[in-house]
């Protein structure tokens, strides 16, 4: 699966990212985060 975050890198793109990874890896899902 891969998972992509679109955005400028803004505050609010940076925490949905982190968010996406820690759920990703509580899930045990394998996927690549862009």
């Amino acid at each position: 699966m891969r998972i992509e975050i679109l955005g400028m890198g803004c505050p609010k793109c940076q925490a949905t990212e982190q968010n996406v990874r820690k759920a990703v890896a509580e899930l045990g899902i394998d996927a690549e985060i862009r």
